[in-house]
């Protein structure tokens, strides 16, 4: 394997139909290439460009995954709740990820939600207060673990350290989900999570390093049973891991360590000055969270709107956008002629309007009541209803808009009608809602 024998069969595919072969499985198979989940897992290529990310990254130690930060999610959260605590309930960032959402069925976990403040006007999440994770663990003590995101999409960052030394008062492991910061610990002032204090982090390569899609990586801590994740990983991902991903992944860390470092720098402070000279992208000076230098958070009012008009106008495609905001997410790839673009194209469509007003922090909304646990809710029968009958129903997947990208109901959560009137007005018109009125 694999049956391409290392020779494309189309133009273009020669370098990556000579990358992509095999890891050595138990028995037989190419020798030297090593093996990601396998009994010789501590030693050859894959272990040796491991070890070199952990290194980077100021970690204990590292694993690759092949299935992006999903992959990590699944595993740690697995590796967590059957590592001395039990399995029950999970104190979770509400604006977390829709893997964590997934793992909570799957795993049949009880989460304690925690949630944010909204900035306005942007409508995004802020930073998750130390003093709510706190209050959570202290009603929860049979928490098996917290999870929290940072940074977030929009690119705000929490106080991992603070978060870390509460979790680490209640004996609790922090693990947090920064899919979307693999490049922060290469710009000046900027860490990992475990090396703010986090027990475990999942970082998503492909986001924001020059590697493949799907390439991830887990960082962990002191305290974390390698043999016992590694194992937990492999229950999430494929037993024929891709070599071109993870030589991917090497490829990248290898271009940050070196010239990506100084790239990446360079547009972090061009990025800081066109931050700093509009009012209209998020900037929150002042207040308790940080954001990520590479993404730009850009205030219009009419997010899709604008994100159009700049695909149009002036050929700049937009990370995502909401009603609200559209957001640009750099790499130190970006050269000269692609951010002198972003410059003209932002000033252009803001030119002549006023300036959103200052940055509030509101606080979180009310939980929905939840009437059956998320694995109930994931494996029971579904209906697909349109919105105008899903108030009073039960979410059988998790409901909500952007921004903030928090559910409005999670799964096993009553939709309300407020809810349901939200969605209603933003445009969604069905929602999958458990079958039954009655709760299986």
């Amino acid at each position: 394997m694999p049956g391409h024998k290392g020779y494309a069969v189309g133009p273009g595919w020669e370098d990556a139909a000579a990358l992509d072969f095999t890891e050595l499985p138990a028995a037989g198979g190419l020798p030297g290439t090593g093996n990601l989940y396998g009994d010789e897992a501590g030693e050859g290529p894959i272990r040796a460009a491991e070890e070199l990310y952990a290194k980077a990254y100021g970690a204990e130690d590292c694993l690759f995954l092949t299935g992006g930060a999903t992959q990590g999610i699944l595993a740690l959260l697995a590796y967590v709740t059957d590592n001395g605590r039990g399995m029950g309930t999970v104190v979770a960032d509400r604006g977390c990820h829709f893997s964590v959402h997934n793992a909570l069925g799957l795993l049949d976990l009880s989460p304690v939600w925690v949630q944010a403040p909204v900035a306005e006007p942007f409508g995004v999440s802020g930073a998750m207060p130390v003093h709510t994770l706190e209050a959570a663990l202290s009603a929860h003590p049979e928490a098996a673990c917290a999870v929290v995101t940072s940074p977030t999409y929009y690119g705000v960052l929490s106080d991992i350290p603070a978060l870390a030394a509460v979790c680490r008062g209640r004996g609790v492991p922090l693990l947090v989900d920064a899919a979307h910061g693999a490049h922060l610990p290469f710009l000046e002032g900027f860490s990992a999570p475990v090396a703010q204090g986090a027990a475990a982090a999942v970082l998503s390569a492909h986001k924001t390093l020059p590697a493949l899609g799907q390439s991830a990586f887990l960082l962990t801590g002191a305290g974390i049973d390698a043999d016992l994740l590694r194992r937990r990983a492999a229950l999430f991902g494929s037993s024929s891991p891709s070599y071109l991903l993870m030589a991917s992944l090497d490829l990248a860390r290898a271009h940050m360590v070196g010239v990506g470092r100084e790239q990446l720098q360079t547009v972090a402070r061009w990025a800081d000055r066109l931050r700093r000279n509009s009012p209209f992208f998020l900037r929150p000076d002042g207040y308790d969270m940080a954001i990520d230098p590479l993404r730009l958070c850009l205030y219009t009012g009419q997010g899709r709107e604008d994100a159009a008009r700049l695909a149009r106008d002036w050929g700049v495609v937009c990370e995502m956008a909401d009603d609200r905001n559209a957001v640009f997410l750099l790499s130190g790839l970006n050269g000269p002629a692609d951010l002198a673009r972003l410059e003209t194209a932002v000033t252009a469509l803001t030119a002549g309007r006023a300036a959103p007003p200052p940055l509030s922090l509101t606080p979180p909304s009310p939980l929905p009541e939840a009437v059956c646990t998320p694995r109930r809710a994931l494996f029971a029968p579904h209906v697909r209803l349109p919105i105008g009958d899903c108030a009073g129903r039960v979410a059988g997947e998790p409901v909500g808009l952007y921004p903030p990208g928090v559910p409005l109901a999670a799964r096993g959560e009553v939709i309300g009608p407020q809810a349901a009137a939200a969605l209603a007005g933003a445009g969604v018109a069905f929602c999958e809602v458990l079958r039954g009125k009655t709760i299986p």
